[in-house]
């Protein structure tokens, strides 16, 4: 690997941004040099940051580092069946906190009370 391999690695691997660690992989792809590092220990810890950043980040960086996931697996298919995975974790669906669910607890519901829905915010009991 020649120094300028080295150099895009470390930027993959400390890059103070998914954008920064995006463009130094698109640079190792374009170099053909992504193959020569995949076992690389810097790769590896560059790879999870991408990983973790895609599943706690929201937006447009979340969306970035799940394309790099993605981009990675395919341009290198060692890296598939951790890609999967990264992914699997990423697409999970963050659910909202339990203190702005708009669902009633059951037991919150007083015996006898009978069942009913709600339309454009008007409780409509069901006869």
């Amino acid at each position: 690997m020649n120094e300028s391999g080295a150099d895009l690695l470390a930027r993959f691997r400390n890059g103070s941004t998914i954008i920064d660690r995006w463009t130094a992989a698109r640079e190792l792809m374009a170099a053909r040099q992504l193959s020569s590092v995949l076992e690389s220990d810097d790769f590896k810890i560059g790879f999870n940051e991408v990983a973790k950043e895609a599943e706690v980040e929201d937006g447009i960086a979340r969306l970035i580092a799940i394309d790099l996931i993605v981009r990675l697996s395919r341009f290198a298919k060692k890296l598939k069946p951790q890609a999967s995975r990264a992914r699997t974790e990423a697409s999970r669906i963050r659910s909202a906190p339990s203190t702005l669910s708009r669902r009633t607890d059951s037991v919150s519901l007083l015996a006898g009370t009978p069942p009913s829905r709600t339309r454009h915010g008007t409780i409509i009991p069901y006869d």
